[in-house]
């Protein structure tokens, strides 16, 4: 990761009150040893189709920059992102990446494709059942199949 603001302390805490929405244990860790950033590792694909994926541009943290700030995009995606859902980063096209903070996909990560938007999301794409497992499967260029 690419270094980043550290993680004041009681930010997490005080973003699940503000949400309302209890973050999963993964992404809390991931947020208290990076307050996001951009990884080194950047290229991703969609769960359940071959071939597929794009470039991570950032993840989002508690910082002060507004196009890496959790908040800021939480405040501008109410109401056209899943409301079970939060903003966690973007890809290099400006499309949203997701985590699930609530129901029977608690966790899961997904892709939203802001070109093929619905009303009913039923655009979303997984990336992942977890954040920890998303992390781990993003590649760099010479891990990229051709």
């Amino acid at each position: 990761m690419e270094e980043t603001n550290i993680l004041q302390n009681n930010m997490i805490e005080i973003y699940e009150e503000f949400t309302g929405f209890k973050l999963p244990k993964d992404y809390k860790l991931f947020l208290q040893l990076t307050n996001g950033g951009k990884p080194k590792k950047r290229y991703f694909t969609y769960k359940n189709r071959t071939g597929d994926g794009s470039l991570l541009s950032i993840l989002f943290g508690f910082n002060e920059n507004k196009y890496r700030n959790i908040i800021r995009y939480y405040n501008n995606t109410k109401g056209i992102v899943p409301n079970n859902m939060i903003p966690i980063g973007i890809d290099q096209g400006s499309n949203i990446i997701l985590l699930s903070v609530k129901g029977p996909d608690y966790g899961k990560i997904y892709f939203a494709d802001h070109e093929t938007e619905t009303e009913d999301f039923n655009n979303l794409l997984l990336l992942a059942d977890s954040f920890e497992e998303f992390i781990n499967n993003l590649k760099n260029d010479s891990e990229i199949e051709g």
